[in-house]
């Protein structure tokens, strides 16, 4: 059984999972251009790196912009993975619950369907909804709260 703290923030977390995971996408191909790209602006014709103006010296920033967004990139992956983990494990499955624990996953937290649609959907009534989601929550917990901790 989890606490009703953790259990707010594991739905934070589920909820958070897709628009996480574009942020990672993002700041994954930033800091491969920024890897990638040959900065010509701070390079002088003998290619020594010059000051680039306002800055006292344009490694240092070009080294702080990356460690940044891998200090962002490594946070962002520290509640994405496990979701994902537990999304795969999910899918994987091959008994019926696993199916129905995945359907909520995927139409409540991942496309934000509402409560009304997934019942529409599933035939379920809202106490097995929320018996489900409730067990799919302390689910996602144990995966979440064994590697943030």
């Amino acid at each position: 059984m989890i606490t009703a703290d953790q259990f707010r923030k594991t739905e934070k977390i589920l909820h958070g999972y897709r628009p996480n995971c574009a942020r990672l996408d993002y700041l994954r191909a930033e800091l491969e251009m920024l890897r990638s790209a040959n900065d010509v602006r701070a390079q002088d014709y003998s290619g020594r790196m010059s000051a680039a103006p306002g800055n006292a010296n344009p490694v240092d920033t070009y080294v702080q912009k990356i460690l940044t967004l891998e200090h962002r990139i490594s946070i962002l992956e520290k509640y994405t993975a496990p979701i994902s983990r537990l999304h795969e494990d999910l899918r994987k499955s091959t008994d019926n619950m696993s199916r129905k624990y995945l359907r909520i996953l995927e139409c409540f937290y991942f496309e934000e369907q509402t409560v009304s649609r997934i019942l529409e959907l599933t035939h379920w009534s809202k106490s097995t909804f929320y018996s489900r989601r409730l067990y799919l929550v302390g689910l996602a917990a144990g995966y979440i709260f064994s590697e943030v901790d």
